[in-house]
């Protein structure tokens, strides 16, 4: 048996290489995508994904169980207690009226499954 011949090697199965992963191997590419860990994994940062993500996540398809979809209204808390609110317009920017908080558990092992 030959060696097997890949179009593009995608190095590390977080969102972004998964959806690279994903949007290649839709097009058409013979895909590796390679990680170091075992999935599923967690992650010290992350499990807010905004409206940008929520509206990538809908255009490829890729349903995120166990996430919980929150009000547009955000507030971020520092560490030292400051509060900072971001407001937007969803309308006006052609984005979802929703946020998605989700473990990134979740949310990698949905994208790596969609890209494998």
């Amino acid at each position: 048996m030959g060696a097997a011949v890949w179009d593009a090697v995608v190095a590390g199965a977080g969102p972004a290489g998964s959806v690279a992963a994903l949007v290649l191997a839709r097009g058409g590419a013979r895909v590796l995508l390679v990680d170091p860990d075992d999935f599923p994994r967690d992650k010290a940062c992350g499990d807010f994904v905004g409206p940008r993500g929520v509206r990538l996540l809908g255009e490829l398809g890729v349903p995120v169980a166990g996430g919980r979809v929150l009000d547009p209204h955000i507030d971020l808390q520092a560490p030292s207690g400051r509060v900072l609110g971001l407001p937007w317009s969803p309308s006006t920017m052609r984005l979802p009226d929703r946020v998605l908080a989700i473990a990134r558990t979740d949310l990698d092992a949905s994208l790596r499954d969609a890209a494998l």
